[in-house]
């Protein structure tokens, strides 16, 4: 096995990109609840923690500890997960628009003579000292978005602009800017606006238009995420994502544009004169 390891760290840490320990794993998979009565954002979390050595430790000497971010709020806050519960809340207001969720396993106390037979064998041999607050595990972060932006319709942050250089019945999709602008020419901008004054029509414009421009978004953000979350319509595309439980980076584009839009194509049901 290649030896790699997080340089940020002067001991041994289980994660999923390095190698520290040769087997065992860490997650934490969340489920959020927004909405209630209460006025606070509820957050289940269920804890696997694989590896012996360290899961001996959960208690007495270490916690699991999740580091939450909201951006938008500027709310940062480090909550223990205890593993004889599964819930903690926090108020609504303190968060909107993306969070990161970063899970931790830290240490609470000095830890003396650590050892486990998971260890590569870099770090076997002498017992392992920890002091308070080491971290010594790390999950897999994920991302959600809390707040009104993922009920916003979907065609709201999309934009069509002329270009008549584009072929008739064509289009090109740019996501460089706060709206996602949808470039036609004249001809065929006149057409769209006429399918969209007309309600009956509006499956015809969702399968033309909007599909390939979503699948484009889809494969824009597969390749450099970061660099778009700048945009306004950012936000609001991905919240969109989250609650239909979509992943963007691992999920189909094709796939996840159809379930974005409602599968557009059962609305051309109307239009086969019951031949489907």
């Amino acid at each position: 096995m290649k030896f790699s390891r997080d340089a940020r760290y002067p001991h041994p840490v289980l994660d999923s990109i390095t190698s520290d320990y040769i087997d065992g794993d860490f997650k934490v998979d969340f489920s959020i609840l927004e909405g209630s009565n209460s006025g606070k954002v509820k957050f289940e979390y269920r804890i696997s923690l694989t590896e012996p050595s360290l899961h001996a430790l959960q208690g007495d000497f270490a916690e699991v500890f999740v580091l939450i971010n909201c951006k938008d709020t500027y709310f940062t806050r480090l909550i223990p997960l205890r593993k004889e519960d599964t819930l903690f809340e926090i108020e609504e207001r303190l968060l909107h628009g993306s969070i990161i969720l970063q899970p931790l396993f830290l240490s609470t106390s000095k830890i003396i003579d650590f050892t486990s037979n998971n260890l590569h064998e870099e770090f076997m041999g002498s017992p392992w000292v920890f002091e308070k607050n080491d971290v010594l595990a790390v999950a897999d972060r994920s991302s959600y978005s809390i707040g009104h932006d993922k009920l916003a319709p979907i065609v709201s942050i999309f934009n069509f602009k002329l270009k008549e250089s584009i072929e008739d019945f064509l289009i090109e999709v740019d996501v460089e800017d706060d709206f996602i602008e949808i470039y036609v020419n004249e001809k065929t901008l006149e057409m769209i606006n006429g399918l969209r004054a007309q309600s009956e029509l509006r499956a015809v414009v969702l399968n033309s238009i909007y599909l390939p421009a979503v699948i484009e978004v889809l494969i824009q953000l597969k390749q450099d995420e970061e660099r778009l979350s700048e945009n306004y319509w950012y936000s609001s595309f991905v919240a969109k994502c989250d609650k239909l439980g979509l992943n963007i980076k691992s999920d189909q584009a094709y796939e996840m544009a159809q379930k974005i839009l409602g599968n557009p194509i059962k609305h051309l049901d109307k239009f086969s004169g019951g031949v489907v």
